[in-house]
């Protein structure tokens, strides 16, 4: 049995809510490097989270400007980033320049294999996406893969669309934020879900959380799309799977499959909460896949 994070709407990090709540601060340095690799220099405050592809640069006071930190690519740090962007006494006070890149360093065209951390920036790229008439992201087509056997196409810039490069076998289901579609890849044969939601109403932390996640008692995450105004998380799927409360709909469970599937259960939301310190706020039947 798996548990399907992709169908999840309420699951979320607890030690990023604590961070949110208090909206802390942390003090860092900006200068040379010392020899271990650490910032040395004048300290200044700023909010713990700073955006990865925000640059913070030093000021006339002689550290050196275009210093850029490597910090995590969270929703949280882009919001910190734009905040000190747009308090212009942020800046000032901390003789520090904040740039972000502009809307084109973020609206690149085509699908492209990465690995868990790309899942992260793109998620987050999206996330600044929710804002904008629908209009406005008529066109966009670009991704991310997981999976090397999801292929996408050689053109310039590279596609993975809908009767093209992949096809729709059936749907299997709605759930609180979107449509589930099985889909097959033209090209490999391989099949997988397709979950669709409207980038209004799409969450980052959903891709950021369920990306790097590597359990067999989970669903794998394959990938992130976002094509005009949706976005599509791909995620694994087995043939012959049903959810958890297709089973019971069709079969009274006897007590010892019931009790393994709660055990399986159990060592799933374990594994989470002590692992990873994750959540899931919306633990159902059909959110389950039985094989």
């Amino acid at each position: 049995m798996a548990a399907d994070l992709g169908n999840c709407d309420g699951h979320k990090k607890t030690s990023q809510s604590k961070q949110n709540d208090g909206e802390k601060s942390q003090t860092s340095t900006v200068g040379n490097r010392s020899s271990d690799g650490r910032a040395r220099g004048r300290p200044f405050s700023c909010p713990k989270e700073i955006a990865r592809e925000g640059r913070l640069g030093g000021g006339p006071s002689g550290s050196p400007r275009g210093l850029a930190l490597a910090v995590p690519p969270t929703l949280q740090n882009g919001q910190a980033v734009r905040r000190m962007l747009e308090d212009q006494s942020v800046q000032e006070h901390h003789n520090v320049n904040v740039s972000m890149p502009g809307r084109d360093a973020w609206n690149t065209q085509g699908i492209r294999h990465g690995k868990a951390g790309d899942v992260i920036i793109f998620a987050n790229r999206i996330e600044r996406l929710k804002t904008r008439n629908p209009a406005e992201l008529r066109g966009y087509h670009q991704g991310v893969l997981l999976h090397k056997y999801l292929t996408p196409s050689h053109s310039t810039p590279s596609q993975y669309r809908e009767g093209e490069q992949y096809i729709v076998i059936k749907r299997l289901g709605k759930g609180g934020s979107g449509v589930a579609f099985l889909l097959k890849d033209e090209y490999s044969g391989i099949q997988f879900v397709r979950k669709r939601v409207s980038v209004k109403y799409f969450e980052a932390s959903e891709a950021v959380l369920w990306c790097p996640l590597d359990h067999r008692g989970i669903v794998g995450f394959l990938g992130l799309l976002l094509t005009d105004d949706w976005v599509m998380f791909l995620s694994s799927y087995q043939e012959g799977s049903e959810t958890l409360q297709e089973l019971i709909d069709r079969h009274v469970l006897d007590l010892g499959l019931a009790l393994e599937i709660i055990q399986q259960l159990l060592v799933v939301v374990n594994w989470l909460h002590s692992d990873h310190h994750i959540v899931h706020f919306d633990i159902k039947r059909k959110y389950f896949v039985c094989h």
